[in-house]
């Protein structure tokens, strides 16, 4: 995927909060042998603030099975076509191994696991590859043991063994930018680097297959900078660039969790407005870290989700801004976030936060989980239907055309009414007649259910997609949306109608933001009636409908 600069950096996500909570990734404890099932316990809350902070996910209170179990959910999810491959790493981050059949439904390849020093995961790394699954660990090390001075070494030591037992990738440790996994007032991205180095050096003497993540920071804004009880990440990974990290991983680790917004969007935060700190939104994070290491390294988001507050229990107030998001919410984002994060140069791999974690305490972990607790997986369906589907759903309603716009857009109206014309359009639809909506950076929706047979940066109109019923363009219904700052869908990928698409912008050929939109059938072009809702209120929506027959 394209945009206006030459990258279009997205997605993936990690759990940090503006709201002033803490966070620490969840743990899960290793299936080793010689552990104990003891889950681990909570960490202490940071005091809640106004201001960014990163949010802690504490430890679930149950543990992994050691075998695959039977999944429960009710829905029957059939596998992938033959042949099918993920388009690229796609994984969730699972409590249990009960719900294989549903990942795999999602189009996942990846399971992701913790592992706390200084385990055996031999196990898990077997259970998951008997399973189908590549597996990610992330290498959890006790902040007590630093101060030991062959610490580095033995820590070097144990992942080179995670490496040498099969793990296809390991994060070297987690959130080092903040005391809940650093000692406090030792919090250093120079010393951090020290070791993550030590651990690149022994993983690939071990394996070298085995691909090294550096640890994904805390996403914050809380620490005003750097002090003793933590660093916000952007410092933190200067710091890291600095001291030479660049060159001791292969790829740049990641969290993104605190979203209740579009993956595209870049303010409007629930929590926080009028706030535009990178650590809300997904596509200004992913941008920023990319940039940050000057595209040398792609992330590997070894956590990234939305909370969903239906069907569990209320949040706590530390997740207050998560409460009015729904399944159907939980799902449109995860699935817009991961197309735009395997179309862009930016992302190599995203491991979805979560799969079927239940609540912890103040943590709603539950909430995270894309298995709710009725057994549905909305997300999977979403998912599926973006990365794997082959076939279209029936659509009941295949003639009416409509372009819906969500409440609170001030600027749908239709800006110009083009003649029809005989050149520069593509893709070989010649006549046209479109219409331009004066719609600045805001969400664009599909008009109409159907397949994408265009998704491409073009000179003249910047980010286009082509939509049509049929997957022949040629004797069909289409619609083309361009001059998109993003688009979040695929080629070949089945969108249904209102779901978000892109974003839109002023690529291409054009001196202000706009939507350029225009319908067609059988190549020719079909003029649409424009109409306007809830005239004379605050909060409008305007939509095209347009019957064809």
């Amino acid at each position: 995927m394209k945009s206006k600069v030459d990258f279009f950096a997205l997605i993936v996500v990690t759990l940090f909060s503006l709201t002033g909570c803490t966070t620490s990734s969840p743990t899960l404890d290793a299936l080793a042998t010689q552990r104990s099932n003891t889950p681990t316990t909570p960490s202490e809350a940071v005091p809640p603030t106004s201001t960014p902070q990163s949010v802690t996910h504490s430890p679930e209170s149950t543990i992994q099975t050691p075998h695959p179990t039977p999944p429960t959910a009710p829905t029957v999810y059939p596998p992938p076509p033959a042949g099918w491959q993920a388009p690229f790493a796609l994984g969730g981050h699972i409590r249990t191994w009960d719900y294989v059949t549903q990942m795999k439904y999602a189009g996942m390849t990846w399971a992701k696991l913790q592992v706390h020093y200084p385990a055996d995961a031999r196990n898990m790394i077997n259970t998951a590859h008997q399973n189908g699954f590549k597996i990610q660990l992330t290498g959890l090390g006790d902040k007590q043991l630093l101060d030991r001075p062959d610490f580095t070494a033995e820590y070097g030591a144990w992942v080179a063994d995670l490496a040498a037992s099969g793990a296809d990738a390991i994060e070297v440790w987690n959130e080092p930018n903040i005391d809940r996994e650093w000692p406090s007032g030792q919090i250093s991205a120079e010393d951090y680097t020290k070791l993550l180095c030590t651990a690149y050096d022994a993983v690939k003497a071990a394996n070298p297959g085995t691909a090294v993540i550096s640890a994904a920071p805390a996403p914050t804004g809380y620490f005003g900078g750097c002090g003793p009880e933590g660093c916000d990440d952007i410092p933190f990974l200067e710091g890291m660039i600095a001291a030479g990290a660049t060159d001791c991983m292969d790829y740049l680790g990641a969290h993104y969790a605190a979203g209740a917004t579009s993956p595209v969007a870049r303010g409007g935060h629930p929590a926080a407005p009028t706030s535009t700190h990178h650590s809300w939104y997904f596509l200004q994070q992913t941008e920023l870290y990319f940039e940050l290491f000057s595209k040398e390294r792609q992330l590997f988001f070894t956590e990234m989700g939305y909370a969903s507050q239906e069907g569990v229990a209320l949040f706590s107030d530390t997740f207050a801004w998560a409460r009015n998001t729904t399944n159907a919410q939980q799902a449109d984002w995860l699935t817009g976030a991961i197309n735009l994060a395997r179309h862009s140069q930016a992302v190599y791999a995203i491991m979805v936060w979560n799969v079927d974690f239940v609540r912890y305490g103040y943590d709603p972990q539950d909430g995270y989980a894309i298995i709710r607790p009725d057994g549905s997986c909305p997300a999977c369906e979403k998912l599926h239907n973006a990365l794997v589907r082959t076939t279209p759903p029936v659509d009941q309603d295949r003639y009416t055309l409509r372009l819906p716009w969500q409440a609170g857009v001030e600027h749908c109206r239709a800006a110009a009414t083009f003649p029809a014309r005989e050149q520069g359009v593509k893709p070989t639809l010649m006549p046209t007649q479109a219409v331009n909506f004066d719609l600045n950076f805001e969400p664009v929706l599909a008009a109409h259910s159907g397949w994408v047979i265009k998704a491409e940066d073009d000179e003249n109109w910047g980010n286009i997609i082509l939509l049509c019923r049929d997957q022949n363009p040629s004797r069909d219904e289409c619609s083309r949306y361009a001059h998109l700052d993003a688009y979040t869908v695929s080629v070949g990928q089945y969108v249904e109608r209102a779901q978000e698409i892109g974003l839109s912008g002023d690529s291409g050929n054009t001196a202000v933001p706009t939507l350029y939109f225009e319908l067609f059938k059988d190549q020719q072009p079909v003029p649409a009636a424009f109409e306007e809702t809830d005239k004379g209120s605050s909060s409008k929506s305007c939509y095209v409908s347009q019957n064809i027959p």
